[in-house]
């Protein structure tokens, strides 16, 4: 029981801003909320056994892995392409449910493809690149003699 109200107590502070009035802390102290329940979710995470099997999970390991494309593209998506997908949703129904959770998918697949994409040609070579030049760098460093310091 304490680590599930750790969790409510830590998603509770953590949407502070949006469950609270502004005037109730001002904004330093929704800063400091949110701060803090994060923390506490991390914590729960930490010390659940349980929630990290679920985290685990090969799906959402492959978002986490693709997470930083997907901050990336996300936002040119919403702007530049889902009111496209919405008009041609439109012309399917005007059931407004319908409009939103399949304009929600759809935008949803677009983002997660192509942020696959980025990740296996932008990411990964930069990740070998990386390495590589952290190798070649730290061999440079062990073929250099080394000079005993003077007294």
């Amino acid at each position: 029981w304490q680590r599930r109200l750790l969790l409510w107590l830590g998603a509770l502070l953590y949407t502070c801003a949006t469950l609270l009035p502004d005037q109730w802390f001002g904004e330093q102290g929704v800063w400091i909320g949110t701060g803090l329940g994060a923390g506490m979710i991390l914590i729960f995470v930490l010390v659940s056994e349980r929630t990290q099997l679920f985290l685990s999970n090969p799906v959402l390991r492959w978002i986490g892995k693709v997470s930083y494309s997907t901050y990336l593209i996300h936002m040119a998506i919403l702007i530049c392409l889902t009111p496209y997908l919405l008009y041609l949703l439109e012309s399917v129904s005007d059931n407004r449910l319908f409009l939103w959770f399949g304009g929600w998918l759809s935008t949803m697949a677009v983002v997660q493809g192509l942020s696959l994409i980025c990740y296996r040609l932008l990411e990964v070579p930069s990740m070998v690149a990386g390495r590589w030049v952290a190798d070649t760098v730290c061999s440079f460093r062990a073929r250099q003699p080394r000079t005993a310091a003077k007294d």
